[in-house]
């Protein structure tokens, strides 16, 4: 069934649509039927992949070292399976659950948000991340209740401001460059879209608009 979707999908949308697989058995398995759905021909332009961390004792037994859950040798390995389809990676659904709405559970969360985003932005393939249940107490039955980043009253939690700090600040390049003798510069900057404002000869302030890769 999943081979006749992608083949339904492909003859009913347009070409500029891309298609994306997703599954939570993150193991070999997973890459294997990627990889065979591509070779029989299905358009697979993303490979999609799904991380919870729904119950608050996970959350316990991590802060408290008991648990291998999402260390970066396990999470490098799963990232490793996901590469082997030579496809951009989506983590289309993150759950990283406060244990509760204490100062320390709060604290973990935020620490743990951190340290695995830090890990996955650094994965050459990794194309996106979505967080799952963005305001808390507004997942599906059965999900945890603080496992948003703001509160149910739209309060904006600990994990929010570092979130805010990864990618508006520690992600972006931000630098004022002189060019050299034959009015060059250069740099090693993230990738990205650049606003790039400069002096011309006449002193004119001039902008610029790049994206680079």
């Amino acid at each position: 069934y999943t081979y006749r979707a992608f083949k339904l999908a492909d003859a009913i949308f347009p070409k500029s649509v891309k298609l994306n697989i997703n599954d939570y058995y993150l193991q070999q398995e997973y890459a294997d039927q990627a990889n065979d759905l591509i070779e029989r021909g299905c358009k697979i332009d993303i490979v999609g992949a799904q991380m919870h961390l729904f119950r608050p004792q996970q959350a316990l037994d991590i802060a408290d070292g008991t648990s291998d859950a999402q260390s970066p040798e396990n999470v490098r390995r799963t990232l490793g399976f996901l590469s082997q389809t030579k496809r951009p990676i989506h983590l289309s659904e993150i759950t990283i659950t406060s244990p509760d709405n204490s100062e320390r559970g709060l604290a973990i969360q935020a620490v743990m948000l951190r340290n695995l985003y830090r890990l996955w932005f650094s994965w050459k393939d990794m194309m996106g991340i979505t967080w799952w249940n963005v305001v808390d107490n507004c997942g599906a039955p059965g999900e945890p209740s603080y496992s948003g980043i703001f509160t149910r009253d739209m309060q904006p939690k600990l994990s929010y401001f570092v979130m805010d700090d990864l990618i508006n600040r520690q992600w972006k390049t931000n630098l004022e460059l002189s060019s050299d003798a034959s009015g060059e510069i250069s740099f090693r900057g993230f990738r990205g879209s650049y606003k790039i404002t400069y002096l011309d000869k006449d002193k004119n302030e001039r902008v610029v608009f790049k994206m680079l890769k």
